[in-house]
């Protein structure tokens, strides 16, 4: 039963390896294309190393852009990566981020409102202590559970004040 296991996991491996390998020649051929388009349009020539160089960095970037896009998803609890996800991602990159807002504008693409979720928050007590011996617990050291009392702010806008 191991070998069956085992042989469909490398199978698996396999499959994605040469899936990977299919979209990094499309992603080279993609880059190599725009690089003669835009070599013709100023009359300069690129080489095959710099295509090659560009296309490794710019495959590189985009991994890593995946990975931190997933990361945005998952902390604010969503399975989808919305376009305040790669807002968030360009935020240090006023150029990036100028543009991203530009084709956003164009195309009808608008942000989501922050859900009514935490709205309905507001006022609400993260947890509570049982009674004041718990609390009395905590201080002494002797309980290992922390006793958190806060509110959560209505919006950005309280939280400084």
């Amino acid at each position: 039963m191991d070998e069956v296991s085992s042989s469909s996991e490398d199978a698996a491996e396999t499959l994605r390896e040469l899936t990977d390998e299919k979209l990094k020649e499309t992603f080279h051929w993609t880059v190599a294309k725009m690089c003669e388009e835009e070599g013709a349009k100023s009359e300069v020539a690129v080489s095959k190393e710099f295509v090659y160089c560009l296309t490794e960095l710019a495959f590189q970037w985009s991994g890593r852009f995946a990975k931190d896009l997933e990361a945005f998803a998952t902390h604010a609890g969503r399975k989808v990566v919305r376009p305040d996800d790669v807002l968030l991602l360009v935020r240090n990159n006023e150029s990036a981020k100028d543009s991203l807002l530009s084709f956003m504008e164009l195309r009808g693409i608008s942000l989501k409102p922050k859900s009514s979720k935490n709205r309905r928050r507001k006022k609400r007590v993260i947890m509570e202590a049982a009674d004041e011996e718990d609390v009395d617990d905590v201080e002494e050291g002797k309980d290992s559970k922390p006793v958190v009392l806060c509110s959560v702010p209505d919006s950005d806008d309280d939280v400084g004040s």
